[in-house]
């Protein structure tokens, strides 16, 4: 049973079942991901052009895609003006059945020129990364091969942990992005401006998850939901 719709979000739709996954212990899917995708693009960066949120099911056609088909699907996302590009990454390797077992977390830098790969699990996930950023290079419109970086992300202390590791970066990377570009005057700054990530922790901005700010976060996608299902039906009424 796929369960009664929960919350209708844009382009995003969660069902009963999907919600479940938030609880304590349990391995969330790309609906999730997608839903807390969409909702930092239309919060925190709705007056921001500078960034890109590559869905999972996006990610996933990536890797299956020719050159051609790449530039048409991928066109309205407008990477080539992004300067941070976040992919989510499973390890699906079927075109066709939803699946997979871990998932992490790319990020392509435009001013350092680089894709750097985060993995709460010893880079489990660097072979499909180094394959979407194979693809990625004539799309971000590169003019040299990007570097790759396999940035040493704390280990997950269970197998359930990896979606909302993606999540926590995620957004941490998008607040800390916005934060960089905005200048004196209030207004998003142009160019380039988002630090590697090791530059990150050695200036203390990025700070690493601990176990409890996991459960934490996912309390607060399941309240947030709530609130944006309660925001809907009283809407209705």
């Amino acid at each position: 049973m796929a369960g009664n719709t929960v919350l209708s979000y844009h382009d995003s739709c969660l069902t009963t079942e999907d919600v479940k996954l938030l609880e304590r212990g349990r391995w969330i899917n790309d609906k999730i991901i997608a839903f807390w995708f969409e909702y930092l693009e239309h919060t925190a960066l709705a007056s921001c052009q500078h960034v890109a949120l590559v869905t999972p099911d996006v990610t996933q056609m990536i890797k299956f895609m020719s050159a051609d088909e790449l530039g048409m699907v991928l066109e309205p996302l407008q990477l080539p003006s992004r300067s941070l590009v976040l992919f989510a990454v499973n390890n699906n390797s079927s075109h066709s059945v939803a699946g997979g077992q871990h998932w992490s977390l790319l990020a392509y830098r435009r001013d350092g020129n680089s894709f750097e790969h985060h993995d709460s699990m010893d880079q489990s996930n660097a072979s499909e990364a180094r394959q979407l950023e194979r693809k990625l290079a004539a799309v971000l419109k590169c003019n040299t091969i990007p570097t790759h970086v396999n940035v040493q992300s704390p280990r997950q202390p269970n197998s359930s942990d990896c979606g909302m590791y993606v999540i926590y970066y995620a957004e941490r990377f998008v607040l800390d992005h916005i934060q960089l570009c905005v200048t004196d005057d209030g207004a998003a700054a142009s160019g380039t401006c988002y630090p590697s990530v090791s530059d990150a922790l050695a200036a203390g901005r990025v700070d690493f998850p601990l176990a409890v700010e996991i459960i934490e976060k996912r309390k607060e996608v399941r309240a947030c939901i709530d609130r944006l299902a309660q925001e809907d039906a009283a809407a209705v009424v």
